[in-house]
């Protein structure tokens, strides 16, 4: 999560406060967080999230203007939450 802070120039934060950030989605048979990140002085932000199912890995990314994001952000939850895998 870190990595996805430094692309909105936000600092790095401790492991505890990362993971008090994150939201769990619901993905069937998988593993699932969310993160919502923003930058109020770029006024940029992203939605984020990573599946996990199989030993295999999803991430899932939007950025852009804050405004744009927060008007595709229940489209987004809503993709990653109906994505489906074969395994």
């Amino acid at each position: 999560m870190n990595r996805w802070r430094r692309q909105l120039g936000l600092p790095p934060q401790a492991e505890n406060e990362l993971l008090a950030a994150l939201k769990p989605l619901q993905v069937s048979g998988a593993e699932t967080y969310f993160a919502d990140l923003e930058n109020p002085d770029t006024g940029k932000r992203m939605l984020a999230a990573g599946v996990l199912r199989g030993g295999r890995s999803w991430f899932y990314k939007c950025m852009g203007d804050t405004a744009a994001v927060a008007a595709e952000q229940q489209a987004f939850v809503r993709f990653v939450e109906t994505t489906q895998y074969d395994r």
